[in-house]
């Protein structure tokens, strides 16, 4: 498989929601979905004079051999769902936090603060992380108050005000797109310049415009199977981590599928 990576950059509020409104606040997504970026490619193929009958236009964006990747702010990583850190001063450590542990690589007993000064109780750390600095990375988000508009009279509706949570303008998201050898080039040529387009909510209030670019994405040098197993070795016991970064579907031991 074939790696591509996407810069996406916000020009406008940009709103990505998942379900109905709670109460009269629509929350966004902190990321952009793969399915979405899988549409905003298709649109670009058909604005380029395509036709969803074509050949390539199936197999590209159809046929199911090629993976859009999510995009995350500026390519940062899910911090794990076992990630624990202070509960007074949590945080990574290059930031004056009190460090991080993972409940899967710690012993049996009771969790506390890795801070040898601090000791205090752990709670959940969530967020984004850089693999590079190991610095948390935000999503910038912000509040726009709206009201429904009476369409007899074409002023503002008694009673019907709304909030929406969206993603500000100037923010890059970073994604991976994977495929094969054979439509690499098709892939490339939808990507050969820098294109405006508009995803999500309220683009005809002005929202979700952003600029969508190619870049080549980092290489990971990788090692063999046996040094990387040395490096998951803590107090004698063997570990290896593996972090999802989307959802699975597991099968218990009736071989029934649940999640976890």
């Amino acid at each position: 498989m074939n790696k591509i990576g996407l810069f996406i950059t916000t020009r406008s509020p940009l709103l990505l929601t998942t379900g109905p409104p709670a109460f009269n606040l629509l929350e966004t997504m902190d990321f952009i979905p793969g399915n979405t970026i899988r549409g905003l490619l298709a649109w670009r193929y058909l604005d380029n004079n395509g036709a969803p009958e074509d050949q390539v236009f199936q197999n590209l964006f159809l046929g199911g051999t090629t993976r859009f990747g999510v995009a995350r702010i500026r390519g940062a990583q899910v911090i794990p769902l076992s990630a624990r850190s202070c509960k007074y001063a949590g945080g990574f450590k290059r930031e004056g936090g009190h460090e991080m542990l993972d409940l899967l690589l710690e012993s049996e007993e009771e969790k506390k603060c890795p801070n040898s000064k601090c000791k205090q109780a752990i709670d959940y750390f969530e967020g984004y992380y850089s693999p590079d600095t190991y610095c948390q990375e935000e999503v910038c988000t912000r509040l726009i108050t709206r009201t429904a508009i009476d369409p007899v009279r074409g002023s503002a509706s008694s009673s019907q005000l709304y909030s929406q949570r969206v993603i500000e303008e100037a923010q890059t998201f970073i994604c991976t797109i994977e495929t094969p050898e054979a439509l690499l080039p098709e892939l490339k040529k939808l990507l050969a310049s820098k294109f405006t387009a508009g995803i999500g909510k309220g683009r005809s209030r002005g929202q979700g415009w952003v600029t969508v670019e190619k870049y080549e994405p980092s290489v990971f040098i990788d090692t063999s199977a046996s040094e990387r197993a040395k490096k998951f070795t803590n107090n004698g016991r063997q570990l290896l981590a593996v972090t999802l970064l989307s959802d699975a579907i597991f099968q218990d031991d009736y071989l029934r599928d649940c999640t976890a």
